[in-house]
């Protein structure tokens, strides 16, 4: 038979199962037990082996550049070094200008002067001290000229054209006074221009050139510039037988070896043609020789003698070869040092 109700026993764990009884009434639920208390760690275990190496990664991006370091100290002074090979000679530096005269020596009287006048020589005419006018023939000064393209003319009267293209002496009074010119083709190649002159003496080589006009002028390989080293319209003299005169159209140059007679004067006009000359211009050239000159004793080059003949001038002008001075050492173009003396 089935037995009363026991009590509630407290919480706890269940109680053993006891004998099949009857089916008792349904208990109440027990309470919550209490939880258990942390249980012990475990023992740890052996630490594991390393791995193998794994093999090389690809390389990576370069990176952006970092930034600029600070400027470093500067470094101490080098060792000095040995001297280098010498350097290869400089250009030749230009002439000096010329020294001056020196003293005139004596005459053909044998004296010297002592008072700054020239030594006495002998003339054309043979005469010691003499002016050439002791045999002239006239006492009136004439002009030969080389003008146009270009059209000569002599000093007693001869005319010709003289088509060659060179350097020549024009004219020529012992070893005092020379004129030379230069002809090349003119803008018509059938004829022949003046396109430099040059005047020379004992002391000076004075050129002129178309290209410059009145402009410049070179004496002695040194060349003068307008409104610097003289001007237009004034006689400027280089020694006490020697003048020079200027323009913008002409040139004048003066000599005179006796203060008592009559000079002698080389000009030069410039006139416009066109090329291949420069600038376009040409020269007329002219050579006036006093009266005492006109022995036919003195006088050469390609005006002839004088001596108020004519007829005589082809015979003082054959061959005109041997007045030809291009390429040689009485160029006074090539030559700025060339001047007159009796070896030439």
């Amino acid at each position: 038979a089935q037995g009363p109700q026991g009590d509630d026993g407290p919480p706890g764990n269940p109680g053993g199962e006891g004998a099949e009884g009857p089916t008792g009434k349904v208990g109440y639920d027990g309470a919550n037990g209490l939880n258990g208390g942390t249980g012990l760690g475990g023992i740890w275990g052996d630490p594991g082996k390393h791995g193998k190496v794994g093999p090389r990664g690809p390389m990576g991006i370069q990176g952006p550049p970092g930034p600029k370091g600070a400027k470093g100290t500067d470094g101490g002074t080098g060792d000095r070094g040995g001297i280098g090979p010498g350097g290869s000679d400089g250009v030749k530096g230009d002439d000096g200008s010329a020294g001056g005269r020196g003293p005139y020596g004596k005459g053909c009287d044998g004296a010297t002067p002592q008072d700054g006048s020239k030594p006495k020589v002998i003339d054309a005419c043979g005469v010691c001290g003499g002016d050439e006018s002791e045999c002239a023939i006239t006492s009136v000064s004439k002009t030969a000229h080389a003008v146009g393209d270009p059209h000569y003319l002599t000093f007693d009267g001869k005319s010709f054209d003289y088509q060659l293209q060179g350097e020549f002496i024009l004219a020529r009074h012992m070893n005092d006074i020379e004129l030379q010119n230069l002809q090349v083709i003119c803008p018509n190649p059938s004829v022949r221009c003046n396109r430099d002159a040059a005047v020379v003496t004992k002391n000076f080589n004075l050129r002129f050139k178309s290209q410059w006009l009145g402009g410049r002028i070179s004496i002695n390989g040194r060349e003068l510039v307008v409104d610097k080293d003289y001007n237009y319209g004034v006689w400027n003299w280089l020694d006490s037988t020697t003048a020079y005169l200027m323009t913008s159209e002409h040139f004048e140059v003066y000599f005179n070896d006796n203060p008592l007679g009559d000079c002698a004067v080389a000009t030069g006009y410039w006139s416009h043609w066109g090329p291949p000359l420069p600038n376009g211009y040409y020269m007329h050239l002219y050579f006036r020789a006093p009266g005492r000159w006109s022995s036919g004793l003195s006088m050469t080059g390609l005006f002839a003698n004088f001596d108020n003949n004519a007829g005589d001038d082809w015979d003082a002008i054959a061959p005109s070869s041997m007045w030809w001075v291009k390429g040689t050492a009485n160029s006074a173009f090539k030559n700025p040092k060339y001047l007159l003396h009796w070896t030439n």
